[in-house]
């Protein structure tokens, strides 16, 4: 097969069709419309990535101070003891079972 590729590439005929476009994108490239056209997606997409930037580094500070807020903390330290509740209610009457209450909630949430 890259023996046959190779041939195609040395014809006279491939390389005289790459010739012509060549050419024709030298040509295309230089009218006006093209470089003001290529131009106004440069400086669209450079815009873009910054505007993208900018709402990435907003969206990380502001979870920052969510994170940080004392109604967060809160409910964290709610959550957290609502675990631990849980846990110990279940360890507590499942004494003698052999799983733990980590390995049965774990369990709990695989995909069947």
């Amino acid at each position: 097969m890259e023996q046959g590729f190779k041939s195609v590439k040395e014809s006279d005929a491939y390389k005289s069709m790459n010739d012509k476009l060549s050419e024709f994108h030298e040509a295309f490239a230089s009218v006006p419309l093209f470089q003001k056209t290529e131009e106004a997606i440069k400086t669209a997409s450079e815009k873009t990535t910054t505007v993208l930037g900018t709402i990435g580094a907003s969206v990380t500070r502001k979870l920052g101070e969510v994170k940080n807020s004392t109604t967060f903390k809160s409910f964290e330290e709610r959550v957290g003891s609502a675990y631990t509740n849980v846990k110990t209610r279940v360890s507590n009457s499942r004494s003698s079972s052999v799983q733990s209450f980590d390995d049965t909630s774990f369990a709990a949430f695989q995909p069947r």
